[in-house]
Formats: structure tokens, C-alpha cells, sequence
């Protein structure tokens, strides 16, 4: 894994996969204004790594950062366990795909009750208005409806609320 980056860059991803089926990837920040997978940096190093590799390197992926300069402001509602993780799906009804993301941390807030997602609550609301808006799946279909989302807790963390 490459090394700590101290100031804003992009990441990017090189994708091995061998004979047998064993995936890697290889992590490299690159300058920011590396934006394109075929090209400039990211065409001299998947060309160079991939001459030093048998497995074949199979996607190029190059990770845009954003950095956010607004001062951090934590919320003051309820926090659950920081263990906790909401996990969300979304659904498309032209293929079937299922989406799956996760959340950690969640607020309480969004939750109907101690384990379910509450969609129409503020917060959770105005998310799933975003997401089913702007995201696609990973076949880059439109993601169409949320199917629903649970709490999910470590099992060394399960206890009562």
C-alpha cells in the first residue's frame, strides 16, 4: 500500500487477478490533476506494473478526492454504539440488481425502532432523495427504490438498548 498522503490526491487502483482466480490491488496516490484511467499517470504505471506481474491486470480505476475545508461540527442527537452500522439496500427495477452499502455510526434518529430504517425520517429522507438521484449500481444502472435497512451490531457488542 502506498504511503500516507499529507496533502489532497487521487488514488489509484490497479486490479490484478491471477490463474487461479486470487485478486490484488495495488494503491497508488497520484496528483489530483490525474483524472483520466488511460492516460498520464495512471497509463505509466498500470503499463510498468503490469510488466512486472504474471496475474493480468483486468480495471483501472481512479478514485477522485474531494477534500472538505468546512470546520467539522459533530451532531448533538443520540449516538448508538460507535460499533453500530446501519446497513442500507437499494434496488433497480430494470435488472433486479441489489445495491448494499453500510454506515457507521448511525444516529438513532433515523431508526422506526431499535433495529429498522426509518426512510421517511428527516435525515434518512433527505439521503435516500440523493442517492436514488445522483448514485448507479456497479453495473451503472439507475438505482430505482430502497429496499429497506437494518442495524447491524457486532456480536461482541450486542446488548440491550
Amino acid at each position: 500500500m502506498a504511503g500516507f498522503a499529507l496533502t489532497a490526491v487521487n488514488t489509484l487502483l490497479l486490479h490484478f487477478k491471477d490463474d487461479n482466480n486470487k485478486l490484488a490491488t495495488m494503491r497508488f496516490n497520484i496528483d489530483v490533476s490525474e483524472t483520466d484511467p488511460s492516460g498520464g499517470a495512471a497509463d505509466a504505471i498500470s503499463t510498468t506494473a503490469q510488466a512486472i506481474s504474471l496475474a493480468a491486470l483486468y480495471e483501472t480505476e481512479i478514485q477522485i478526492v474531494a477534500v472538505n475545508t468546512d470546520a467539522v461540527t459533530f451532531g448533538d442527537t443520540p449516538y448508538g454504539s460507535s460499533g453500530d452500522k446501519v446497513s442500507l439496500e437499494f434496488g433497480n427495477s430494470e435488472d433486479g440488481t441489489i445495491t448494499r452499502m453500510q454506515v457507521g455510526t448511525p444516529l438513532d434518529t433515523i431508526f422506526t425502532d431499535a433495529w429498522d430504517v426509518g426512510p421517511e425520517t428527516g435525515p434518512m429522507a433527505a439521503f435516500l432523495t440523493a442517492f436514488l438521484n445522483h448514485a448507479q449500481s456497479e453495473t451503472g444502472q439507475t438505482l430505482t427504490f430502497f429496499r429497506g435497512g437494518h442495524r447491524r451490531r457486532p456480536p461482541r457488542l450486542k446488548r440491550p438498548f
